[in-house]
């Protein structure tokens, strides 16, 4: 059995058809060469979560499983990063250029038609994408990657290009060459194929050039600097050893790419050159998948501690400090003394060898000074003061943190920082992601008149990358647990771990357990905000997080319960549209204190103020600006 792909068939079909097509492929073109010529770093960007929704249509739906859908994701998310386990099967010539594009899957919805069609074929493919032809309508296509699972004939899957009919725009693949398991027959039973495809939705060709698979032709291109010339398709098996064709001596054909048509388990790379393809298409034609994007303020306004209501003045001021997208670090201060005071603004000095891209505030009992934490876009964490008695903002100060091997760290997420009750004095407690996986746990001795930073603990490394952090100290334990909550996985999952106050040790993390699962599941943008409010005898968790789809969602976990879980989740201020990060505290306005909230919002570049009222549990529509 070989394989056979439809969608340069499908592609060349439409542009002898459709003039406004043919042109809007020339504009993507252009659009891709441009945006490679300029030599974006794709390192420099935020891993991109796509998601995904599966639509089985068949006379008999339930012949692909959940697990047989959820095994294809898996592989998605392996072989897009360069992760798969089979790469170090890559000849040592092309092992330097294989690529990681940066892309992971979810998956959003699995739907199930039954369907009088017994098989679709390239004459009546299009009629698998529609309800009325005895398919699946897709979900808006600017917002998932529709695939069609079904009975097909003469393919074994087919992808549109970017650039045609959004109604008709994914790809449709044939079920028995989906997944690792359930109906996935060899030797299409790795998952490659919808490997493959997805690529070609992501704008890569075959690697051979646009011409038939079988027709030798050594004139065509993929457009990819770093994928050989070759003169047609590969198949099962594949050459033994080196394969020359096109004058692409010495090393030949890369039949192991995953845009050939070798079996699936022969074919495992993507190079750099075509993972910057994929990323010009997501900057460009398909730039609506963007889960991040460069606001005014670049950074997160929490973890737990970015906002704060300090003791200062009579009702105590609301205090917020913000990096800006030139890398500096903006103070924000709204006097409460004055009913109708207006938030204000003042720079902080910092050096403009830095960018600064995330900061964490907290008020001290050091004179009640303001301590902040800033991490840069070097993965390095550095500290300021700003004395209460002067008003003045110290010398920014570059934090050497080293684990208990003595290696000194770097880190790759926005952290946490408070002053716990360890100790007498109360010791400065930082929590951050690694630039490499897991997190890192670190405690300054302010009982020791040094004031040095201990050297760091590792824990929770099985989290893999973790985006953001928010951290507090409850009332469990004496004289209270350490709490986190982590946002990973490519922003997908959250999970909570405790440090307990005795031991000293960190629990190992459980993905967060809710009384009741979010319908439609919800994915998540930016950081958690993290607190225990003064609700309830035991004082309830309140957490908050942007949504990918826009706005907020609230969680509570009820202590008073014997099996506390999280609720299912109250979404607001959808109207702000994307939010990149979320500072939360509860303040002493109404009893026992309004939940406030203030976002940084993506689609207006401003921050927010929103608060909940105490009384009637409501999230305010009348949000304040505090600048655009």
């Amino acid at each position: 059995m070989t394989r056979s792909c439809g969608t340069m068939d499908y592609h060349n079909w439409l542009l002898s058809q459709s003039e406004a097509y043919a042109e809007e492929r020339m504009k993507i073109e252009k659009f891709s060469n441009d945006y490679i010529m300029g030599n974006h770093m794709i390192s420099n960007r935020n891993v991109i979560t796509i998601p995904i929704v599966v639509h089985i249509v068949h006379q008999t739906p339930n012949i692909v499983t959940d697990a047989q859908i959820n095994s294809q994701i898996d592989v998605l998310n392996l072989d897009f990063r360069g992760r798969n386990s089979d790469l170090g099967k890559v000849p040592s010539h092309w092992i330097g250029i294989t690529g990681d594009a940066r892309i992971e899957f979810v998956l959003s919805e699995i739907t199930r038609t039954i369907t009088t069609v017994s098989s679709f074929s390239k004459t009546n493919l299009n009629d698998v994408k529609s309800a009325t032809t005895g398919g699946a309508n897709p979900r808006p296509s600017n917002q998932f990657l529709n695939i069609w699972l079904c009975e097909l004939t003469g393919i074994l899957g087919i992808a549109t290009l970017p650039g045609g009919a959004p109604e008709l725009d994914g790809s449709v693949i044939r079920h028995s060459a989906f997944g690792t398991t359930g109906s996935a027959r060899a030797p299409f039973n790795l998952g490659r194929t919808a490997t493959h495809e997805i690529g070609h939705w992501l704008n890569l060709y075959h690697i051979w050039g646009k011409h038939d698979s079988k027709i030798a032709l050594c004139e065509d291109t993929d457009f990819v600097d770093d994928t050989p010339t070759q003169e047609m398709a590969n198949y099962n098996p594949p050459p033994s050893g080196t394969h020359i064709t096109c004058s692409n001596g010495p090393h030949g054909d890369m039949y192991m790419n995953f845009m050939d048509y070798t079996a699936d388990k022969d074919m495992y790379m993507f190079t750099q050159g075509q993972v910057a393809r994929m990323d010009a298409c997501l900057k460009g034609p398909r730039s609506s998948f963007l889960v991040y994007q460069d606001p005014t303020f670049a950074g997160a306004v929490s973890g737990s501690s970015m906002f704060i209501q300090s003791n200062v003045g009579t009702k105590g001021n609301f205090e917020l400090v913000v990096p800006l997208s030139t890398g500096d670090i903006t103070y924000f201060c709204r006097n409460n003394d004055n009913a109708s005071s207006n938030w204000t603004s003042s720079d902080i000095n910092v050096p403009n060898t830095y960018k600064f891209i995330s900061t964490k505030l907290i008020q001290s009992n050091y004179s009640g000074n303001f301590e902040v934490i800033a991490l840069d876009d070097r993965g390095h964490i550095s500290y300021i003061t700003r004395y209460s008695e002067t008003k003045k903002w110290s010398n920014i100060s570059l934090l050497e943190l080293y684990d208990t091997n003595n290696v000194k760290l770097t880190f790759n997420g926005h952290p946490a920082f408070i002053q716990s009750r360890f100790g007498t004095k109360g010791n400065f407690e930082l929590v951050a992601p690694l630039s490499r996986n897991g997190l890192a746990h670190f405690w300054r001795d302010n009982d020791n008149p040094k004031l040095s930073w201990s050297k760091g603990t590792i824990f929770a490394t099985e989290l893999g990358e973790v985006d953001a952090v928010g951290l507090i100290q409850s009332n469990y334990g004496t004289p209270g647990n350490l709490e986190v909550v982590v946002l990973h996985d490519t922003r997908r999952k959250l999970a909570h771990m405790s440090r307990d106050s005795n031991t000293g040790i960190w629990s190992k993390p459980l993905a967060l357990e809710f009384c009741e699962p979010s319908n439609p599941k919800l994915f998540f943008r930016g950081n958690p905000a993290f607190l225990q409010s003064q609700y309830g005898t035991k004082g309830n968790f309140e957490l908050i997080i942007p949504l990918a789809s826009g706005g907020l969602v609230h969680f509570s976990r009820n202590n008073d319960e014997l099996n506390p879980c999280w609720s299912k989740g109250t979404i607001f201020a959808t109207e702000l549209g994307e939010v990149d990060a979320v500072g939360l505290i509860q303040s002493n306005y109404g009893t026992p204190g309004n939940l406030e909230v203030v976002a940084l919002c993506d689609n207006e570049t401003q921050l927010a103020h929103i608060f909940r009222d105490s009384n009637t549990g409501i999230w305010n529509d009348d949000y304040t600006i505090i600048k655009s």
